[in-house]
């Protein structure tokens, strides 16, 4: 499939999805360190797949990589730069323990819980004034801009060929896709038994937290229904 970008909700991709849409138990613990920033009908990849995917931020990192000092929680799925979700129906778990995170391993007060906490409160503000705008508008926009059609910002690139970039130096399994142009490789990376997860898409996550410079990667294997995500930083 020849990429999708997509500019406002649509039928198939819904940005800005509710927390209980998305998290399938433990709601409000899973709210309280990620962000749904979109769902998506697996169909608009590939007319063979079926249900939904969520692109999911986690509000960490203020600084380094989402995972740092968490390797108690790491796992085939879970480890620095890398979060893995299963999936049972159109929601899903996060494939770890919360201890993956940050702020729960911070215990009492301390120059770098207050340091986090700001963060988080910052990622929260940004995520809710983009969401306001689009429930508004049904778009967003370049800021400064009038709101037009040729205005709008790109919410989802789906489908295509994973970019590159530096998610791919990681000590992920990954292997090299095949076909496309010589010239572009690209990468996927490998489920536990060996085999490639499917590209889904990208996403900009400043465009929904404002805090966060990052490109969004979301993997999945329909055998299994799970997620995987990366992140790339500028």
């Amino acid at each position: 499939m020849m990429p999708l970008t997509i500019f406002e909700a649509s039928e198939g991709f819904c940005p800005f999805p509710e927390p209980e849409d998305v998290f399938a138990e433990r709601v409000a613990e899973h709210a309280e360190h990620l962000l749904p920033l979109a769902a998506v009908d697996l169909a608009l990849v590939d007319p063979e797949l079926e249900g939904t995917v969520h692109f999911i931020l986690p509000i960490e990192p203020d600084d380094g990589c989402v995972g740092d000092g968490g390797d108690a929680a790491f796992n085939s799925l879970c480890r620095e730069n890398w979060l893995g979700y299963r999936y049972s129906g159109g929601r899903c778990v996060v494939a770890t323990g919360f201890d993956f995170f940050l702020l729960p391993r911070l215990r009492g007060a301390s120059t770098r819980r207050a340091d986090l906490n700001a963060h988080y409160a910052e990622t929260r503000a940004g995520f809710a004034r983009q969401r306001a705008e689009i429930r508004e508008r049904g778009a967003l926009y370049h800021p400064g801009l009038e709101p037009s059609a040729e205005n709008r910002v790109a919410l989802a690139a789906l489908g295509g060929r994973a970019p590159g970039g530096n998610w791919t130096v990681t000590d992920f399994p990954l292997v090299r896709a095949t076909g496309g142009a010589a010239d572009r490789p690209s990468s996927l990376p490998l489920t536990e038994d060996g085999r490639a997860f499917r590209y889904i898409g990208a996403v900009d996550a400043y465009r929904y937290a404002l805090t966060h410079d990052c490109a969004l990667l979301l993997f999945f294997d329909p055998e299994t229904r799970t997620a995987l995500t990366t992140f790339d930083w500028s």
